[in-house]
């Protein structure tokens, strides 16, 4: 007695004994031919379950079993990679794309020559400060009034001093020169000193 050969070998049908056929056994026979078939087919399962899990436990104990996509954790992509652009307002860990931050970065001046709109502000710098900090309105007003030293309302502007001045740009040099002209008082009083009444309105 042996057993029928076993083929690794899938079979499209199985042989259907008909009434009329002869019982013949043997390897070829007619009478083995469905156990034969069936032989090659579980064969064939056999070979395809065992080279499953073959590969399966490869794939287990491959270090990176799937070079063609990236980890979860730290991926280095490369390509041209795509996301869902989130909203400009949006602040969250999603992942930001170029369009993303172009749509951010359009609300904010460039460094070199910012054309500022709206009503910009900054920290006023203290009234010693010569440097190139921006000069807020605040400073102005405060170095302004410190030129005036806080005048009273009629002269709290460079107007309003020129005309006081009667518009002279030599204003000291022409006072100076206009009490030149004038008898000092100590003088008037040594001549005046020691003169009768009648003398002294002879002087007036």
């Amino acid at each position: 007695m042996a057993n029928l050969p076993e083929t690794p070998q899938w079979e499209d049908g199985i042989y259907q004994i008909e009434v009329s056929d002869p019982v013949l056994g043997g390897p070829d026979g007619i009478s083995n031919r469905q156990a034969k078939q069936l032989a090659k087919r579980t064969s064939y399962l056999k070979q395809q379950v065992e080279s499953g899990d073959k590969n399966l436990a490869n794939h287990i104990a491959a270090p990176d079993p799937h070079t063609q996509y990236a980890p979860k954790e730290s991926p280095a992509l490369t390509g041209t990679p795509t996301a869902p652009t989130p909203t400009k307002t949006d602040n969250s860990t999603k992942l930001a794309t170029t369009g993303h931050v172009k749509n951010v970065v359009a609300d904010y001046a460039p460094l070199a020559s910012p054309a500022l709109t709206g009503k910009p502000t900054a920290p006023t710098a203290v009234q010693a400060s010569n440097d190139t900090q921006l000069a807020t309105t605040a400073f102005v007003k405060a170095a302004l009034a410190a030129l005036v030293a806080s005048s009273p309302k009629a002269l709290d502007t460079l107007n309003e001093l020129a005309a006081a001045l009667g518009n002279d740009p030599n204003f000291a040099t022409t006072m100076t020169n206009a009490l030149a002209g004038k008898q000092p008082l100590d003088n008037t009083l040594t001549a005046l000193s020691g003169k009768s009444v009648s003398a002294l309105l002879e002087y007036l």
